[in-house]
């Protein structure tokens, strides 16, 4: 009988048949009781692991906070000169995977800073940077693999990590990419391909990406020879400091009416209001 009863607590509309009133009561008394009991266990498990990951949140943001000021230390040490001090902030942090301070000692060790001067050990860091994400990390991992710095020469990874800082929108890796196109390192020699990566770059303030699409224009690699053009660019490329961009304009000046030029010089000064430069 028991065994019956058990047995039918799970089929549907037999619970009054099996049991009479009285006993009915009792079992929705237990089990309003269960669910009660129920609920507390629940809402003091949910207090605890509340407490628990408040506790936990401020243990991380605390550290994270610490970490973000010792950081700015470091980054005040090595703008005034002082490279023994910025290591010794960065150095900890990095240690810990924080990838700001991770890059800042690749540059340290690659430009020898405050250390010996070790693309190896440079490599290393940027690397452990640019693993996280940090676009200027990976932007000068690809240089140096480009170069052969610190590792065999290898224009497959300087593309890869051109490409993945590129595409974060790092301009000096987008101008690195934008020649790797142009030269042909690594891929088939593509001058579209190179002017799309310099114009992105160009936007981002990148005066020699803005000389390189000058002398695209100018030579009439990947594009139709247009001197205005041509003129136009190196023309931003000069205001934005750079010297060769300069001379190549006024190079260029000799084989174009005054009319021609007149035009390229309002093009540039519109581009150079459009974009802040």
């Amino acid at each position: 009988m028991i065994k019956k009863e058990a047995n039918l607590l799970f089929c549907e509309n037999s619970f009054e048949i099996i049991f009479p009133k009285s006993r009915i009561r009792k079992i929705a008394i237990f089990t309003k009781v269960l669910d009660k009991n129920e609920k507390t266990m629940r809402q003091k498990l949910l207090l605890k692991t509340t407490a628990l990951f408040l506790a936990s949140a401020f243990l991380f943001f605390g550290a994270t906070n610490l970490s973000a000021d010792v950081f700015q230390e470091g980054l005040d040490a090595a703008e005034k000169g002082d490279y023994a001090v910025a290591f010794e902030k960065f150095k900890p942090i990095a240690d810990q995977g924080w990838p700001g301070a991770q890059f800042n000692l690749g540059v340290m060790y690659a430009k020898g800073q405050g250390v010996q001067k070790s693309y190896k050990e440079a490599l290393k860091w940027y690397l452990l940077a640019a693993k996280q994400g940090n676009a200027s990390a990976q932007s000068n991992l690809g240089n140096m693999y480009e170069k052969g710095q610190g590792t065999a020469q290898d224009y497959n990874e300087a593309l890869k990590w051109y490409n993945l800082a590129a595409n974060q929108g790092h301009g000096m890796a987008q101008t690195n990419l934008g020649n790797m196109y142009y030269s042909g390192k690594g891929v088939e020699q593509d001058y579209k391909e190179a002017l799309k990566w310099y114009l992105l770059a160009a936007e981002n303030g990148r005066s020699k990406a803005q000389f390189k699409i000058g002398v695209l224009y100018a030579q009439g690699e990947g594009v139709s020879q247009d001197y205005i053009k041509a003129h136009k660019w190196f023309n931003i490329s000069g205001a934005n400091g750079n010297e060769l961009g300069r001379n190549k304009r006024n190079s260029l000046e000799k084989l174009m009416t005054a009319r021609q030029i007149s035009k390229a010089q309002k093009l540039a000064r519109k581009w150079l209001s459009e974009h802040n430069q």
